[in-house]
């Protein structure tokens, strides 16, 4: 049947997507119970209960650590943890047991041994048992248990025999091997012998595990360096500890890299104005890559309910971490608004006060972001960089947006190297990226007021570029200039009020 002349329209769309980072990753340094010795690398924790199953739970008494990791993640931060050594007493594992076959001449099959350091796991038992399904010459069940936490406990039923020879042709654990959390096994050579399956073994408890003690600013200086090759995190903090050598050492790890800010807290006891911004200039390093923070926070142990003062760093973190998380790095962490903490008794130093704004005034002139309750509600005050010129690097939000967008548009640009270095590549270069920085500067984003890009992305030959020359692109190299102007947040508002007297005659 015919039908009525048209035109349709099939509409592809060719533009490259492009990939946000992650948002609310931060790096953090401390004390645990357990869990692997510095190798931040490994996971990202996205919640408190992955943090208790691999890094132990509270551990009041010895350190407010895993408190004000708790305290981030509540509000959504995803953290990389770092569990700090020790020089003056290293951390040691438990030592490996060995598991022999299960006829009259003895042969180890395997060696069994906790997957990290530490004395909480001496409280690791194994056993070995007869298997489940009733074939007790090739088949076995293994058990790992925790003494304390019944629910880190593992169970695996019906595992295979060995097999006569190297251990490099044993397969039997591979699978139990990646999903322990617990423990490690390897293979060991193995010799002739009649039933090549596991010992019946009653539960033994492993020793030998060490905790790291007698930790010293060092320490902490030199775990700086295990996140060289992470570049996810935005924040790297080192939430409980606030000597003046450990925030140098942070600030200026921070400012070598460039890609991520360092979040300094100064000490509780710095209860005035003075000595919190005498520490302030000890610190030094005039740089936009580390904050400082100060106030502290008042709070109750979960497990007393009695109360302490702890480092405000984990609040900071998990303003950080809703902030990024809902609005975007380029949102200041400060104010009413996005910048109050929830559960808390308030402040240890409160310069929200009228009568202390004066001093709250000198205090962010010093660059230095506090803890306040103000108005009754405990929230922070301040969205500064540690640098100390003024530009707009001095605000932390405009930092913050900084590395975002290096982070955003790299590896995009890096789409195109090798490619021809021709007009044409120059146009996808700008269409690409053009989308994300429209998104920038529009009412959803709120992340610049605008933008100029200048590239030849509108020269059709080599003779009609602009922002380069012929002779670079014919080297191979191609320059684009991008101006922004980034949206700071408010910090001050000048509302004039007048009081007026009526005017005209009245008669009575």
């Amino acid at each position: 049947m015919p039908n009525t002349a048209k035109v349709q329209f099939n509409v592809k769309n060719f533009t490259p997507g492009i990939s946000d980072p992650q948002p609310a990753i931060f790096g953090v340094i401390g004390i645990t119970k357990r869990g692997p010795i510095e190798q931040p690398e490994l996971t990202i924790l996205n919640s408190w209960g992955q943090f208790e199953r691999l890094y132990g739970g509270l551990i009041d008494t010895t350190s407010d650590f895993p408190f004000l990791c708790k305290r981030a993640m509540a509000r959504g931060a995803r953290l990389r943890v770092c569990r700090l050594n020790a020089v003056s007493v290293g951390a040691v594992k438990a030592t490996a047991k060995t598991i022999n076959n299960a006829d009259g001449s003895p042969v180890g099959l395997f060696t069994a041994q906790p997957k990290y350091h530490g004395a909480d796991y001496n409280n690791i038992k194994i056993q070995i048992t007869d298997p489940s399904n009733g074939d007790t010459t090739n088949y076995w069940n293994m058990n790992i248990t925790h003494d304390l936490e019944p629910d880190l406990n593992e169970t695996y039923l019906n595992l295979g025999k060995f097999v006569d020879g190297i251990a490099s042709l044993q397969t039997v654990l591979d699978e139990v091997k990646s999903m322990s959390r617990l423990m490690d096994f390897t293979y060991l050579d193995t010799t002739a012998g009649v039933l090549m399956r596991p010992v019946v073994l009653a539960a033994v408890n492993f020793s030998g595990g060490v905790n790291p003690s007698g930790h010293a600013a060092g320490d902490y200086t030199s775990a700086l360096t295990k996140f060289n090759n992470i570049d996810d995190c935005l924040i790297l903090a080192i939430p409980e500890m606030s000597t003046t050598a450990i925030n140098q050492a942070g600030a200026t790890y921070a400012a070598s890299r460039g890609d991520l800010v360092f979040f300094a807290h100064l000490a509780n006891t710095l209860i005035t104005k003075a000595t919190i911004l005498a520490e302030r200039v000890a610190v030094g390093n005039n740089s936009p890559y580390w904050a400082v923070f100060a106030g502290g926070i008042r709070a109750r142990q979960e497990r007393t309910l009695i109360e302490k003062a702890i480092s405000e760093m984990g609040d900071v973190l998990g303003i950080a971490a809703y902030v990024h998380n809902n609005f975007g790095p380029w949102y200041s962490l400060a104010g009413w608004n996005r910048g109050q903490v929830p559960d808390t008794l308030g402040v240890v130093t409160n310069f929200g006060t009228p009568a202390s704004f004066s001093d709250l005034n000198e205090l962010a002139n010093g660059q230095i972001n506090m803890l306040v309750v103000k108005n009754g509600i405990t929230q922070l005050s301040g969205n500064f960089s540690g640098q100390y010129a003024s530009d707009q690097m001095k605000f932390l939000s405009v930092v913050f947006f900084t590395i975002y967008a290096k982070r955003t548009m790299k590896p995009i640009l890096e789409q195109y190297l090798e490619e021809p270095n021709d007009p044409i590549t120059f146009k996808k270069i700008y269409y690409h990226l053009k989308p994300l920085l429209d998104n920038w500067a529009s009412p959803d984003f709120r992340a610049i007021y605008k933008y100029e890009y200048y590239g030849d992305q509108d020269a059709n030959t080599i003779d009609e570029l602009q922002v380069n020359n012929a002779v670079d692109v014919q080297n191979g190299k191609y320059k684009i200039n991008l101006k922004l102007w980034p949206i700071p947040s408010m910090q001050e508002l000048t509302f004039n009020l007048m009081l007026v007297q009526g005017e005209g005659v009245f008669i009575s």
